[in-house]
């Protein structure tokens, strides 16, 4: 179940989002280079070098209303009760738009989500993570 900041309760209305049928998962989260330890605990990261092709976790889209970079604007984004990023600025308004649209206000939305990346480059680095939602910002239904 997603976490929940001090001062929200957890009345929130969890609804489901429909999948958009589309490969890869057509939202792609920001910031997921802040919660690299995050991501690698629910994809099950083991250190392999090919890393990790995971495409069937659950997230839940979190209203941040108190986030200082994005006030009343931003979208949080949990695995397993974990932080793993957040919506762009644009998909963030996108999303509480298309909300509003199917009249919901204040609600966690559920989806399916992929994590890829991880791997070992050539050069010994740790390649970068991406997260992706199955969500379709202008037209998805619950």
């Amino acid at each position: 179940f997603p976490s929940h900041d001090k001062g929200n309760t957890m009345s929130e209305e969890i609804i489901k989002i429909q999948s958009s049928y589309a490969e890869p998962y057509p939202l792609q989260v920001q910031g997921e280079s802040h919660y690299k330890e995050n991501i690698e605990d629910v994809s099950n990261y083991m250190g392999e070098d090919d890393g990790v092709d995971v495409d069937d976790l659950t997230a839940w889209l979190i209203l941040d209303n108190d986030n200082p970079y994005d006030p009343g604007n931003a979208v949080r984004v949990e695995i397993d009760g974990k932080v793993v990023g957040h919506l762009s600025k644009g998909d963030a308004k996108k999303y509480r738009a298309r909300l509003n649209v199917l009249g919901f206000s204040n609600v966690i939305g559920e989806c399916m989500a992929s994590v890829k990346g991880g791997f070992i480059k050539k050069s010994g680095e740790q390649a970068d993570y991406g997260v992706r939602l199955d969500v379709s910002l202008e037209d998805f239904t619950v």
